[in-house]
């Protein structure tokens, strides 16, 4: 994944603004939630790249700086990637000095991934960005505008989870 250049504004994909069979009102909400969600990947991915770190390597040491010793098999459970995908993703950070693996003593067959001291030092340095972002984007609401975008936040994700869970992909 490249790393979004910092000196021009994010435009968020296109996206057909004239569709049959939506109601306006749906589809002017729609792209104002894709208009969100796309402008906070781009920060993201933009804070997340520097330094050569990508997003699922800081999600896995998040994890671990959680709780640390987790089997691949866990993380990738938690992440909801392939044990391939995060294979790979592993062996980057090994390289990197950012965890170890190492073989479960008491079953040979689990690796147990633990976060190195420079890991640590990463999660933390990104920890101050994240902190950053949560207090510049939120940190001026008031706290009935935040418990009214929590409401409507929890309301979209319940909606989504019975949408997953009909198609059985939950």
């Amino acid at each position: 994944m490249t790393t979004p250049s910092s000196d021009k504004p994010h435009a968020p994909l296109p996206f057909p603004t004239e569709t049959t069979g939506i109601d306006p009102s749906a589809l002017k909400t729609f792209l104002a939630f894709r208009k969100l969600v796309d402008t906070f990947q781009y920060l993201v991915q933009k804070d997340l790249s520097q330094g050569g770190t990508q997003p699922a390597q800081m999600a896995v040491l998040r994890l671990l700086a959680m709780k640390d010793g987790l089997c691949q098999r866990d993380i990738a459970e938690k992440m909801r990637l392939s044990r391939a995908r995060v294979t790979g993703i592993l062996q980057a950070m090994e390289k990197a000095g950012n965890v170890c693996r190492v073989r479960d003593e008491v079953d040979q067959r689990l690796t147990r991934v633990y976060i190195t001291d420079l890991g640590r030092s990463v999660d933390r340095e990104k920890a101050v960005l994240r902190e950053a972002h949560i207090n510049g984007v939120f940190g001026d609401m008031s706290v009935e505008e935040r418990e009214d975008l929590v409401r409507c936040l929890d309301d979209l994700t319940l909606r989504l989870q019975r949408r997953l869970q009909q198609d059985g992909t939950a």
